[in-house]
């Protein structure tokens, strides 16, 4: 009852944690089913490590706190209600165990790492409230296979599906105005990529490593495309260039061994 701090990460990796119990005369936290929550129940804050299974989160949560089902390898599926608008850094990095997640409309923001080393999840829908897809959002979730991205995301950050080995295919919708470096680099099973009219610059590294890719189709409204773009695509046979770009920088077709035609 007498605790008021509990530090980030502090039950980080007990993973033979199954619950966690709070004084119901606590002032600040509350407890439900094992869960840790703030005291109004608006925030989830830790999910035991240890507790297997599926959950759904309780209706009245607006917020699901950093690292908050950090290494749940024993979690089995986790439905996000409407009312939760945040998810925090690393929320449900290395959950090995989740299949899939769906991101309501509500949610506005996503964390960096939120899902980062998830290597069982095969499907990643974001909803439409989402803007950003934050830093190493999607990195290293080997076996994502599908993923749908809202109309509302305006940004794609850096390394954030990068070494998703899985992935064959991505679209990247016409509300997408950037692109950041290695967002996709290491995807070696993509072979289609569509890019929005939004993007005007391709990064460094975007998409270095995809030795799947045979070929893309690059908006005629970008003008700049970054070094090492295609680096170490192997299986490049044909690459199309807009009229606007303005120059093709340094080691663009790295290592491009099939390469036989830019146009």
């Amino acid at each position: 009852s007498t605790v008021i701090s509990i530090g980030d990460d502090a039950f980080f990796d007990c993973t033979g944690l199954a619950g966690i119990e709070v004084h119901p005369l606590n002032p600040l936290y509350s407890s439900f089913e094992g869960v840790l929550f703030s005291k109004t129940g608006s925030t989830l804050i830790q999910y035991p490590p240890g507790k297997a299974g599926s959950y759904i989160v309780p209706e009245r949560v607006f917020k699901i706190e950093r690292s908050a089902f950090s290494l749940c390898t024993n979690l089995a599926s986790i439905v996000i209600p409407i009312s939760v608008t945040s998810i925090g850094d690393r929320a449900f990095s290395y959950c090995s165990g989740l299949p899939g997640i769906t991101i309501p409309n509500s949610v506005t923001s996503v964390g960096n790492g939120a899902f980062e080393g998830c290597t069982g999840l095969t499907s990643v829908a974001i909803g439409n409230g989402v803007t950003s897809i934050a830093e190493s959002a999607f990195s290293n979730c080997a076996g994502l296979t599908s993923v749908t991205i809202g109309s509302g995301v305006t940004r794609i950050e850096r390394v954030a599906f990068s070494s998703c080995k899985s992935l064959a295919s991505i679209v990247i919708p016409d509300s997408v105005t950037s692109i950041a470096e290695s967002a996709f680099s290491g995807c070696s099973g993509l072979t289609s990529v569509t890019i929005g009219n939004g993007v005007t610059k391709i990064p460094q590294h975007a998409f270095s490593g995809c030795n799947g890719l045979t070929s893309m189709v690059i908006p005629d409204n970008v003008t700049s495309i970054g070094e090492f773009m295609f680096g170490d695509c192997t299986s490049l046979t044909k690459i199309t260039i807009p009229a606007g770009v303005t120059s093709i920088r340094d080691g663009m077709f790295q290592s491009c061994t099939s390469l036989t035609g830019v146009y």
